[in-house]
């Protein structure tokens, strides 16, 4: 046949309590609890590990100034090659128009409109 759905009711026991323990007495922590005596630091300790803190506080300013330092330098010097490329550029042209200025062609229009002509004897040329 088949099982039955339902377990079978396990005996009706009473639950068995155990003994309530009585409380411990203080006496018997404060003997087992070790009492560890606080650790007191000597003024040479003091001293070496407040030299170590001001050390590594000194120790990191200095890098941190170091490499600001270092931003600032570069930071002028691409200013300054940036001002030497415009001036370079400046350069270029006024030499191309010192150039044009300076064209033989553009002497002899002028000279022409200023009511000078152009004899073979009287013009020199002059090295620079």
């Amino acid at each position: 046949m088949a099982e039955p759905l339902r377990k079978p009711i396990q005996s009706m026991e009473p639950v068995r309590q155990q003994p309530m323990q009585e409380p411990r007495k203080t006496e018997d922590i404060a003997r087992r609890v070790a009492v560890r005596p606080k650790y007191r630091l000597y003024p040479f300790e003091k001293f070496l590990y407040s030299a170590m803190i001001g050390g590594i506080v000194l120790f990191g300013s200095m890098t941190i100034s170091a490499h600001n330092e270092a931003y600032n330098v570069s930071r002028d010097l691409a200013k300054e090659n940036q001002v030497t490329q415009e001036m370079k550029k400046e350069n270029e042209r006024l030499q191309l128009e010192v150039t044009n200025l300076s064209s033989p062609e553009r002497i002899y229009k002028i000279a022409k409109e200023q009511g000078l002509d152009m004899r073979k004897g009287n013009i020199k040329v002059i090295p620079k």
